[in-house]
């Protein structure tokens, strides 16, 4: 089996944004748009100030929440920092399994291709250890995705 490295760079670079998937991009409001009516957030202002509320609507130009007393709040996009939803989300495996098993797979390439100087004449032994990459990564990330809760990012601000 040889290893050529335009092949570990490729594996490289799926694994540095397969770990982007899970983060928010700054500046999108995909998320935020996609909220039904009613959901509870926490609108953090740049100003330092904070905002829970139910979620209302989002126009191009604004955010409004209804706050505790049921009054409309509406907020310029240009002023919020971050939203999170209010109570905790638990997260999906699929995610933390996808992300593992890349992860596994390319440390594992990476240690095949180290180990035996880019060929090898043991293709067995290089498949089982890929194979083991591969599954205990997916383990690995399944669980920690099982244990993972809390509150769900849905806008960053860009810096």
């Amino acid at each position: 089996m040889k290893f050529r490295k335009s092949t570990i760079v490729f594996v490289l670079g799926m694994l540095a944004t397969a770990t982007l998937e899970a983060g928010v991009i700054p500046g999108r409001w995909e998320k935020v748009e996609g909220l039904q009516e009613g959901t509870r957030i926490v609108v953090e202002i740049k100003s330092g100030d904070r905002l829970e509320g139910a979620f209302k609507r989002v126009s191009p130009q604004e955010l409004t929440v209804i706050d505790s007393g049921g009054s409309d709040r509406q907020v310029p996009k240009t002023a919020v920092a971050k939203i999170v939803t209010a109570e905790k989300v638990k997260d999906g495996l699929t995610n933390g399994m996808l992300i593992g098993m890349g992860v596994g797979t390319g440390v594992a390439v990476g240690a095949v291709a180290l180990a035996t100087g880019g060929v090898s004449e043991e293709c067995i032994v290089c498949g089982l250890a890929i194979f083991v990459g591969f599954a205990g990564g997916w383990g690995m990330g399944a669980a920690i995705d099982a244990i993972h809760q809390g509150p769900e990012v849905l806008y960053q601000a860009p810096k």
